[in-house]
């Protein structure tokens, strides 16, 4: 057992309703029992949404529920199935309706986007936020849809329209010059990348700095406007300039390229969005640190460049190809696991290729959330689970409490304590009666 007194701390959150967030993601949780957390209140309600793999008459049940929030939520949950959410498309409220239009906004794992029935239902409906939605997030729109759109009543839908169709019709590239600063997301791509007009540019230099730190990547930029956005005041513009695609190591202006190890960067696009290896290569051989994130973020990465970038000393650029690609080594990925922040961990041991077996190792870590990772081996023994169970963390106990390899003796008895207890009531081998009176002592009926 290890004996960690800075981790035994206090249980600040209420243990009755962890518990019920708990049974609603337990894998063994009947629709009955899931029926009743969803009618249970709103956090009830977001517990059972956020699980995948709802039974159907769950999802009957929340897209008939009476409460517009629950079925907004389900309208933008990343867990539900596209075909559930867009039975949402014909909601009586209009910000369920938006909701579904606008979709879940993913952190890493793509979503699956609607049908394209479905958008096209969403792309005619009364409201012209919902229209604008639809439009601005159907990944392939008919050209026929988009031209009747440029003539949408409302502006801001003509807008979405516009900025989706640019490249087949370049000259909607000015209306950059007039649009509103509110509108000029639509624009960030074009702004970025396109030949502009000088009423555009004009425009554009007089925004903010984001607005400025877009425009510094755009290659068809005269030289006297580079100058210009080089000499910013605002250093992450003067830093776009520097990871200009044109530029090298001895071609960059005179800019402060300093990037600290732990400095957030705005990723070029470039980098990001290029299919030529050359120039995959000449950002991942370059010296500046901004041009080597940003590459990291390119889906394309070839694995011999891949495991050049993997090489780097810098954790930010390693945590992103972590994040970014299907094709991370092992052994990155574990580097990456024990110098990431804690909230990263759990999704880089989710990556195909993470060495699950190499987890059991951290058995003698000083650190008990490192410990509490021990679960995800699926090649862990019933007895190192058991050994878990007892450890002096809570965060390791817990973790231990909600494993299926547990003996059920050992379960029983954490049920009772307060600070592990919602692990437990995560435990696929909890009997159903015990979920039932853990409700009871919620209150839910």
């Amino acid at each position: 057992m290890h004996a960690n007194k800075a981790h035994d701390v206090k249980w600040h959150v209420d243990p009755v309703k962890a518990n019920v967030k708990a049974i609603a993601r337990n894998p063994s949780a009947p629709a009955k029992v899931l029926l009743r957390i969803l009618d249970s209140g709103w956090s009830g309600a977001a517990a059972v949404i956020s699980r995948p793999h709802l039974p159907d008459t769950v999802y009957d049940a929340a897209i008939a529920h009476r409460d517009q929030d629950v079925r907004t939520m389900l309208a933008s949950s990343e867990t539900a199935p596209a075909a559930q959410r867009a039975r949402l498309a014909a909601d009586p409220s209009t910000a369920v309706r938006l909701h579904v239009a606008a979709g879940p906004i993913p952190d890493h794992t793509p979503v699956e986007p609607l049908p394209d029935k479905t958008y096209a239902r969403l792309i005619t409906d009364r409201s012209p936020a919902v229209r604008a939605a639809a439009c601005l997030n159907w990944p392939d729109p008919p050209v026929a849809t988009l031209d009747r759109l440029l003539n949408d009543p409302d502006l801001e839908t003509r807008t979405v329209a516009a900025a989706r169709s640019w490249r087949r019709l370049p000259h909607l590239l000015s209306l950059i010059a007039t649009a509103g600063h509110a509108a000029l997301h639509l624009w960030s791509e074009p702004i970025a990348t396109a030949p502009l007009t000088t009423d555009a540019l004009t425009t554009l230099l007089s925004h903010d700095e984001w607005i400025r730190r877009l425009l510094a990547e755009n290659p068809y930029l005269p030289a006297d406007i580079i100058a210009r956005l080089a000499a910013d005041q605002n250093p992450d513009v003067r830093l776009a300039v520097s990871m200009r695609r044109e530029f090298s190591e001895n071609t960059t202006p005179e800019l402060d390229m300093l990037i600290g190890r732990g400095d957030e960067i705005t990723p070029a696009f470039w980098p990001r969005t290029t299919t030529d290896p050359a120039l995959m290569r000449h950002a991942v051989e370059s010296t500046h640190l901004g041009l080597r994130r940003s590459v990291a973020y390119n889906p394309r990465l070839s694995r011999t460049l891949l495991a050049q970038l993997a090489a780097a000393d810098d954790p930010e650029t390693r945590l992103i190809l972590c994040e970014t690609h299907p094709h991370a080594p092992a052994d990155l990925l574990w580097d990456v696991l024990r110098e990431s922040p804690t909230s990263t961990r759990r999704e880089l041991i989710a990556h195909p290729n993470f060495p699950t077996h190499r987890l059991r190792t951290l058995f003698h870590s000083a650190d008990g959330f490192e410990r509490s990772l021990i679960v995800y081996d699926t090649a862990a023994s019933a007895e190192l689970i058991e050994q878990l169970s007892y450890d002096a963390d809570p965060r390791v106990r817990r973790a231990a409490a909600g494993d299926p390899r547990l003996s059920m003796l050992r379960l029983f008895e954490l049920i009772d304590d307060p600070s592990i207890s919602n692990g437990a009531a995560a435990n696929p081998n909890l009997p159903v009666p015990i979920m039932e009176l853990f409700l009871a002592r919620a209150g839910i009926r």
